[in-house]
């Protein structure tokens, strides 16, 4: 402070800080960065190749199958390409990190094998919906079940054991 320098500060985005702070009140923070957006295009990656890798369930290989027939523009974007594959992994990824942020509601639904409006399905929601669950099934501490729990916890007692600040600033540079 005498020398007018400032070090060792954490600039967060207000979102990253509360997703932190609600693995940290859950006690959860193995499992902290599986939804971040490069932790999700290697499993997206990994998911999408566990048709020839048969080592998941048989009822996960029969619903690969099936999306696979029916969704076969899927399979053939990255049929012989390691790269393609991982390429798609990534759009599939930055797209489901949205959706961690704006469209909660649709991930809900997803988990619980229903359609976004039953109304009208969108040609690229089955495969959207099957890749999800998978996700989930394997990962199933998501950030927004997190958020839930770790605001169900919620108490004095508890951000004061976890040296949560008495007072936060949040600010922002257009």
């Amino acid at each position: 402070e005498t020398r007018g320098i400032a070090m060792n500060l954490s600039f967060d985005m207000v979102n990253g800080f509360i997703v932190d702070l609600c693995y940290e009140l859950t006690d959860k923070q193995e499992h902290k960065k599986a939804y971040t957006k490069d932790a999700l295009t290697w499993r997206v990656f990994k998911a999408l190749g566990s048709r020839e890798n048969s080592v998941d369930s048989e009822i996960h290989l029969d619903r690969l199958n099936e999306l696979f027939l029916n969704e076969p523009k899927l399979k053939e974007y990255y049929q012989d390409s390691l790269l393609k594959k991982y390429q798609l992994s990534a759009k599939i990824a930055e797209i489901f990190s949205k959706y961690l942020t704006y469209r909660v509601d649709w991930l809900e639904s997803w988990e619980r094998n229903q359609p976004i409006d039953a109304t009208k399905i969108s040609e690229d929601e089955p495969w959207q919906m099957w890749l999800w669950q998978i996700l989930v099934a394997d990962i199933s501490d998501t950030p927004h079940k997190v958020q839930k729990e770790a605001i169900s916890k919620l108490s004095k007692q508890i951000l004061e054991k976890h040296n949560v600040p008495e007072n936060i600033y949040i600010f922002g540079v257009n």
